[in-house]
């Protein structure tokens, strides 16, 4: 997600610049994997402020970084004791960092110097509760709104946490939503809804009625038009929507009127198997941030008028071998997007005598970690699994289950 403050930069830049914005360009690379300032261990969401500066949701570190429209390291909060999954933030007008954690099923706010100021939510289907708040943004009058992933709606709530109403429900239908994963308003109040499991982008007035929806109608006549698994929307301030077409590993630009206009792919994706990018953020100088998850990185694109080539320039990776530590070994099938995996980590994390359940997109597999002296039966991971909409292919034993000393 990003902030409406993003809008003022961009409408300025164009404006002085009159040239017609149709294609991206690959400007800079940032971050590496580790969990040092500037490193990231699975990034989810991003959001500019009134200053150019980044905040990035740096999901598997627990904690939020902030940097400089340069990428210069700024700060980063949060950590363990405030966080358990951040995937994605938004910046309101008057400088509140909002903040989705998708594990503990709550929205924290900060001030912009990392002070927690409050929070909200809790697991549940009821007014005010989630499950899995996936995605964030904030209008002009300050009104939080919130993916609800699993219960598949858009949840408002005032500056102060306080439940307005609810959007949408479980379904295909206008209005209707499979998993949406991210938000943005354009210049015109309206929101934009990454409704990923249907494919699409939704417009839609504040108050939920259904104005546009782009994206699934193509699939029928123009393949390179057709979405897969949007995961991340903004607007810029031309009104140009820029989408995180996961699935497709790529960046698409379109126009006001949902008119196409151009995609970029990036190029040193060690891992093809896992969708990403995943969000993406409009900020100032015509800069876009795109949040590649699966190589632990922010990708810095420009717009321009050059055409929609992608840029042929690779982007060094460094491949990262992942220790496995663990007591058990879960083979699973169809995994490839982060919520999806996040998912069932939940769900594994939630089983009696698992003290924590690691999911590597990669390859497929999540480790579970048991508590000393603890077991747990193939059938109660099986059924976790099957519950969070996937199938364990394999379950095995990788260490003995540790045990209590004497």
């Amino acid at each position: 997600m990003r902030s409406m403050s993003a809008l003022v930069f961009l409408a300025a830049s164009v404006a002085a610049s009159g040239a017609d914005v149709t294609g991206y360009r690959l400007i800079a690379a940032w971050g590496t994997s580790g969990s040092g300032p500037g490193e990231f261990q699975e990034p989810m969401g991003v959001a500019v402020d009134a200053q150019g500066d980044l905040y990035v949701a740096d999901s598997r570190n627990r904690r939020v970084q902030k940097f400089s429209v340069r990428g210069k390291f700024l700060a980063e909060f949060g950590g363990t004791d405030a966080f358990k999954k951040p995937v994605d933030a938004a910046v309101a007008a008057d400088g509140t960092l909002y903040v989705c954690d998708y594990e503990a099923d709550r929205v924290e706010a900060f001030s912009p110097d990392g002070k927690s100021l409050l929070g909200w939510g809790e697991p549940g289907e009821g007014n005010g509760q989630f499950r899995s708040p996936a995605g964030v943004a904030v209008d002009k009058a300050g009104h939080v709104y919130v993916a609800d992933f699993y219960n598949n709606r858009i949840q408002v709530f005032d500056p102060k946490g306080r439940w307005l109403r609810s959007i949408g429900k479980k379904g295909r239908g206008k209005g209707e939503f499979n998993y949406p994963t991210d938000l943005d308003f354009d210049g015109s109040g309206n929101l934009m809804v990454a409704d990923a499991y249907n494919h699409r982008i939704q417009k839609l007035t504040p108050d939920g009625r259904v104005l546009e929806i782009w994206g699934s109608a193509w699939k029928r006549f123009f393949s390179h038009r057709a979405f897969h698994v949007p995961s991340g929307i903004a607007v810029d301030g031309r009104g140009n929507v820029h989408v995180a077409d996961s699935a497709n590993k790529r960046v698409v630009l379109l126009g006001p009127k949902g008119d196409f206009r151009s995609e970029w792919k990036p190029a040193g994706d060690k891992h093809p198997d896992v969708y990403s990018p995943t969000r993406i953020a409009a900020g100032p100088e015509e800069r876009v941030f795109a949040v590649d998850t699966a190589n632990d990185r922010i990708l810095v694109l420009s717009l321009g008028n050059a055409g929609a080539v992608a840029d042929a320039r690779e982007v060094q990776v460094p491949a990262v071998a992942e220790r496995v530590s663990g007591d058990m070994l879960v083979r699973i099938e169809g995994m490839a997007c982060p919520f999806c995996a996040y998912g069932i980590e939940k769900h594994l994390g939630r089983l009696a005598g698992v003290r924590s359940a690691r999911v590597n997109l990669g390859q497929g597999t999540a480790i579970l970690d048991l508590e000393p002296g603890k077991t747990v039966s193939f059938d109660e991971v099986r059924k976790a699994v099957e519950k969070a909409g996937f199938k364990a292919a394999e379950l095995k034993e990788i260490a003995p289950a540790r045990k209590e000393n004497p």
